[in-house]
């Protein structure tokens, strides 16, 4: 998904690649801004940290949009649109009834009940955070002294293991996160790796050697592509 701006007007477009076609993805409001999106697993409803008018109001918090009737369901309210008032990093469960994301100074993860529109906390000091596609896992990337992934119990939402730091992106099968390093490159460039969760070894994609920019890598069915 992406969000193109063309003066006061905003609009979410899917964009498919095989073969490339454009949509317009249809909303019963008006959506401004938007801070971060989440794609349930069957592709029929959006969950957005942002704000939208609609009837004259302005609305701020996370809500939902049911594809593609476009109907959207408000879900958290919060009294701003500000940035520093939104829950970032937004990640579905796979069954859609939770997410997790990232709000307000204390980086607080939290975990956002999407049926009952109830949110708590389950640690502070976290960078940003997604489900595993089995729904046993949340990864979290924790920012204190060092850098470094924590791997909580998705079921009991306590830690269960800590890795080094990744991209808290998941392999399809459950088993891998996503990690990008600039050990050995120059300037913003970095090499793709693999961390495997229960042993938590490190393998690196040689071809990607230097080779990516940051963090601009994800997973496609068992491949990576940057």
């Amino acid at each position: 998904m992406r969000e193109p701006t063309m003066g006061d007007k905003h609009e979410l477009y899917r964009i498919d690649l095989n073969p490339i076609r454009v949509s317009a993805v249809p909303a019963q409001a008006s959506l401004k801004p938007i801070h971060s999106i989440a794609v349930s697993l069957r592709e029929d409803r959006l969950l957005i940290s942002g704000g939208y008018e609609k009837g004259g109001s302005r609305y701020c918090g996370v809500f939902e949009i049911s594809l593609p009737s476009g109907n959207l369901r408000s879900v958290l309210e919060t009294p701003d649109c500000k940035y520093l008032s939104a829950w970032l990093y937004l990640s579905l469960s796979p069954d859609g009834k939770q997410a997790v994301a990232v709000h307000g100074r204390s980086h607080s993860l939290d975990l956002i009940d999407t049926v009952h529109g109830e949110v708590k906390s389950i640690g502070v000091g976290f960078m940003k955070a997604s489900w595993s596609p089995d729904g046993r896992w949340i990864a979290a990337l924790e920012y204190r002294s060092k850098v470094r992934t924590v791997l909580f119990d998705a079921r009991r939402l306590s830690p269960a293991k800590t890795l080094g730091e990744s991209e808290v992106e998941w392999s399809p099968d459950s088993r891998y996160l996503l990690a990008v390093t600039g050990r050995g490159c120059s300037n913003e460039s970095g090499t793709v790796q693999t961390l495997h969760i229960q042993s938590g070894a490190r393998a690196t994609v040689e071809s990607s050697k230097c080779q990516v920019y940051q963090t601009t890598a994800g997973w496609v069915s068992s491949s990576i592509v940057r």
